[in-house]
């Protein structure tokens, strides 16, 4: 019984100095109102009409240039957006697939060598005065190579050679002749020698 009795004394005890004991709420407000009294002043500071105007136009400055940023970066943006939106709308429906040329390297060597065997039958047979024969080959390698001075010069010399002896075919030979100044203007002299040589055969 006594024990029970010392130990209900204890607990009062024990509850009165938690009771006595400041918690933490009160330390803080304690804290803040030393804070307050003590390491604080408010001044109340009138501010004169041109220095309060000088502030407005200070932030209002201050905004104006913060919403210009903002507009400039907004603008860099929707610009990058749609340039790179446009290149790739560009480059998916609009740009042709580039077509792959494929060269038959024996097809190839096999017109280079017709092409070389109407050059030579041609003079052999404009060599033996053969105008016909010699006009088809030159004709042949002309269609091969429209713009190869070999084949164009020999047409016209065979045509040439043609008028004059037979007086044949004399119109052909002189647009033949024009075509080829006409194509080849840089070898003028050339042309002339070659017309002047064959014409004394």
């Amino acid at each position: 019984m006594s024990f029970a009795v010392s130990q209900m004394i204890q607990t009062i005890e024990n509850n009165n100095s938690l009771l006595r004991k400041e918690s933490a709420f009160t330390q803080l407000k304690k804290y803040e109102e030393r804070k307050l009294n003590y390491k604080l002043k408010f001044v109340d500071k009138k501010v004169s009409p041109a220095e309060l105007e000088r502030i407005k136009k200070q932030i209002r400055t201050e905004f104006l240039a913060e919403r210009k940023r903002n507009n400039i970066i907004i603008v860099t943006v929707l610009v990058s957006v749609f340039v790179v939106l446009g290149w790739s709308v560009n480059y998916l429906f609009f740009t042709s697939t580039p077509k792959v040329v494929t060269v038959d390297i024996e097809a190839e060597q096999e017109l280079n060598k017709k092409f070389h065997f109407y050059i030579n039958d041609g003079y052999s047979r404009l060599k033996k005065n053969e105008f016909h024969n010699a006009i088809y080959q030159f004709e042949l390698a002309t269609k091969t190579r429209p713009n190869d001075f070999k084949a164009n010069m020999g047409l016209t010399l065979a045509l040439l050679k043609k008028c004059a002896i037979t007086k044949e075919d004399c119109d052909k030979a002189k647009s033949q002749q024009t075509i080829l100044l006409t194509q080849f203007p840089e070898k003028q002299q050339e042309i002339e020698n070659e017309i002047a040589v064959w014409s004394e055969k």
